[in-house]
């Protein structure tokens, strides 16, 4: 298990502000934004993604999939002024096997809400928990499947993480490599917390 002392070299000011909030038990965006852990120019959007209703027939499916509609249009409007949009659903990039309309999918981002957003000139950061397939294949079939130039920081503390980096454009694309270089040269690169993959 890794300790608080091993990450908090990587970063002691982003380290000291998130354990507060572990501490004061408040886990939430509201109190990242409060704490100021990001910058100053940050847009936050903490709507919680519409957890639809048990489906009843097609009108009340076709209801649930507007809601969420409704959602992502509202969520792109608030974040208009953003270049970078992170993504954070609990679980990941939605498969085949699940619905708009189904109550699961409250906990996934849908590939057509990615390239919405790519579509529009903002760059995504997509959140992946890892799945039941080896990682290095899940992130080269992930990459194919959002049909996006792109690479991926794996995270290896604990449970694995994965965060995809998908630029809207070359300008984007050199800005974002660049960084995720840096990054991977600090701490967190050098100490093996995270880990980069296809850049």
């Amino acid at each position: 298990m890794v300790t608080t002392g091993r990450l908090r070299i990587c970063d002691p000011t982003l380290h000291d502000k998130l354990r507060a909030i572990v501490q004061n038990g408040k886990r939430s965006l509201r109190s990242v934004e409060a704490a100021s852990v990001l910058p100053d120019d940050t847009i936050f959007y903490s709507n919680p993604t519409p957890i639809p209703a048990p489906s009843v027939g097609s009108v009340t499916r076709t209801s649930q999939c507007a809601l969420r509609e409704s959602w992502h249009a509202d969520a792109i409007q608030v974040l208009s002024k953003a270049n970078l949009v992170f993504l954070d659903p609990d679980n990941g990039l939605a498969g085949e096997n699940v619905e708009r309309h189904s109550r699961r999918s409250a906990k996934y981002v849908f590939r057509e809400e990615v390239s919405d957003w790519l579509s529009r000139g903002k760059s995504v950061v997509l959140y992946q928990h890892q799945q039941r397939r080896t990682l290095r294949e899940l992130v080269r079939s992930q990459l194919v499947e959002l049909g996006q130039r792109g690479w991926a920081l794996t995270f290896h503390r604990l449970s694995v993480r994965i965060y995809y980096i998908l630029p809207a454009s070359e300008e984007h694309e050199e800005l974002l490599a660049h960084r995720t270089r840096v990054f991977i040269e600090s701490e967190w690169g050098r100490k093996e917390h995270f880990r980069l993959h296809a850049l």
